[in-house]
């Protein structure tokens, strides 16, 4: 039984960011579809987990860990160095939930970043692609690289294609859930339910 959870920061002044973490045999993606700084990566978030909460609060540990400081962006090094921490905690923490190779990816410094870790923060492979005019086929390119350099692909990453090929991004808030709450349904294999959540 998993469950698609949806959280958001209403305060965010464009309304516009949009992460997708998913989160399924212990798989993670992480994904800013804004050309903007990491700064508010995680402003908008979907959770795929166990509906024992399990990647409710793998996402919200992410989440603290990687949220950079409100008064500017941080630099690659820093970013590296935040997710680092953030699968330190998740590994100690959740380790009989995640089993596999993570991948997060931001932008950050007018540069798209996608990072392959082990769960202990061992980066296995790191790739950086320019920001100008990088849109949402190149993203999945990336991430299609950094999944089969981690593990086989799965339902995770048919969700991640889907949900980017509908450009979410520029979407009204309640249309972004309406299709989430759609993909969600149509997934085989997912018994899934929509959680709206305030941040």
């Amino acid at each position: 039984m998993l469950s698609v959870m949806f959280y958001g920061l209403p305060r965010h002044p464009t309304n516009d960011s949009m992460a997708i973490v998913a989160h399924k045999g212990g798989v993670i993606f992480a994904l800013d579809t804004r050309n903007a700084q990491l700064e508010y990566l995680f402003d908008y978030m979907f959770c795929i987990g166990p509906k024992s909460g399990v990647g409710r609060s793998i996402a919200v540990e992410i989440r603290a860990q990687l949220l950079p400081d409100r008064r500017g962006g941080i630099s690659n090094k820093e970013l590296e160095s935040r997710m680092k921490r953030a699968l330190e905690l998740i590994g100690a923490r959740r380790r009989e939930a995640v089993y596999a190779p993570i991948i997060l990816g931001g932008i950050c410094n007018d540069q798209v970043l996608i990072f392959s870790f082990q769960i202990d923060g061992t980066v296995i492979s790191s790739s950086k692609y320019a920001a100008h005019g990088f849109n949402s086929d190149h993203i999945l390119r990336a991430f299609d690289a950094a999944w089969r350099n981690a593990m086989s692909g799965g339902e995770a990453m048919k969700l991640l294609k889907d949900v980017m090929t509908a450009n979410i991004s520029k979407m009204p808030l309640l249309q972004k859930v309406l299709m989430m709450s759609s993909i969600a349904r149509a997934s085989d294999g997912f018994d899934l339910k929509l959680c709206i959540e305030d941040m």
